[in-house]
């Protein structure tokens, strides 16, 4: 026991500050949830893994790790350019964070074509972590890919909250707000969250990709003219 206050108190900081880095690791918390949630065998058909935000490689690294000799058809993970790294089973597409770039839009369609591609019977573990806002931009009929990179622009120098913001986004996209859902059906989607939102709302990390949207348009735009972003449209 160290005898000096300013010295211990030190080390209490940092055994707590570990702790807590340990707590909030994707791999382990993913590893652990994997291995309490899912059972690979209950899979009738094929098994693809579809991981996207930040964490993205980590969580699909645990998602192998859990399954064992479980092998899964396809796995793809979809990272910022910061977290880019080539791991063994894992194909990896990296693309910009915080504002979407062509890259994210080609890493969206790839995520789509492969979701398509599942049949009745076929299970997606879907992990979602924060940034998958920005790494998955599919916008809307009558929206381009340069509205959308103005529109979040906008958004994150509004001062709107993070929860605020998806709810804009989810209204502009095909895979936000249970778009990713919709396109993976009739397969069954299971869905590993790790929540960078406080409050832990689950439809708003990465705009709830594989959950039902948190608002509708209209709250989207009422959230716009609020802030001022948005006063005539």
């Amino acid at each position: 026991m160290n005898n000096n206050p300013r010295a211990a108190l030190r080390e209490q900081a940092e055994f707590a500050f570990q702790r807590g880095v340990q707590a909030a690791d994707p791999k382990r918390a993913t590893l652990a949830a994997i291995h309490a949630h899912f059972d690979p065998n209950q899979v009738a058909g094929d098994l693809y893994i579809l991981a996207f935000g930040k964490a993205a490689v980590g969580m699909a690294q645990a998602a192998l790790e859990a399954l064992g000799p479980f092998e899964p058809r396809r796995v793809l993970a979809i990272t910022n350019y910061e977290n880019d790294t080539q791991c063994d089973g894992i194909e990896i597409l990296a693309a910009a964070h915080p504002v979407p770039d062509a890259k994210g839009a080609e890493a969206a369609l790839c995520a789509e074509d492969m979701l398509r591609d599942a049949k009745d019977g076929d299970a997606i573990l879907a992990l979602v972590s924060g940034g998958a806002s920005a790494l998955l931009p599919a916008p809307i009929d009558g929206v381009s890919l340069a509205d959308k990179i103005i529109v979040n622009e906008l958004l994150l120098g509004s001062g709107l909250d993070i929860g605020s913001m998806n709810i804009v986004r989810q209204s502009l996209s095909r895979t936000k707000g249970g778009g990713l859902l919709a396109t993976a059906a009739p397969a069954r989607v299971i869905s590993f969250v790790l929540s960078d939102v406080l409050g832990d709302d689950m439809r708003l990390v990465g705009s709830g990709p594989t959950l039902s949207r948190a608002g509708s348009s209209d709250d989207a735009l009422e959230i716009l003219q609020s802030a001022g972003v948005c006063k005539q449209c």
